[in-house]
């Protein structure tokens, strides 16, 4: 006998190490760059068209920096040039996932391609979204034990 489990795979933390490779057809238009802004904060970049081709991608590169009590996330949008629906799905379901991780998440972008679509769809009223870096809330991080 066997027993299907409900699986929602966009909500569970990836490991870093199994981030799926972009499709070479959408290779040449994202690119996600992860940086340590400081011990408590992690900032991904993305740069170039997040769309059907390429969300995933972007949400596995998000997702794989998601840890229980980890360091926040940030995600930087301000270099994307097209931001279609399922990078919307991405937002939602990475900020569940942080949610239940016990971490902030928050977006980075200032472009109307960004904000219109989360304006319109009131992820604007989900998610914390900054115009800049330097605007971004970044916490200091003490491993477990060591506060």
């Amino acid at each position: 006998m066997t027993i299907v489990l409900p699986f929602r795979p966009s909500v569970l933390p990836l490991p870093p190490t199994t981030h799926r490779s972009l499709p070479e057809s959408a290779a040449k238009f994202l690119t996600v760059t992860s940086q340590l802004a400081q011990p408590g904060t992690i900032v991904l970049t993305a740069r170039g068209e997040v769309d059907m081709a390429s969300a995933p991608y972007l949400r596995d590169r998000l997702q794989g920096e998601i840890h229980h009590a980890g360091p926040d996330l940030i995600a930087n949008l301000n270099d994307v040039s097209f931001f279609g629906a399922a990078g919307l799905d991405v937002l939602a379901d990475v900020q569940e996932a942080a949610s239940l991780a016990e971490i902030g998440f928050c977006v980075v972008a200032r472009t109307r391609k960004i904000l219109m679509p989360l304006r319109v769809t009131g992820l604007d009223l989900v998610l914390d979204v900054y115009p800049d870096l330097d605007h971004t809330p970044m916490r200091p991080w003490f491993p477990i034990g060591r506060r």
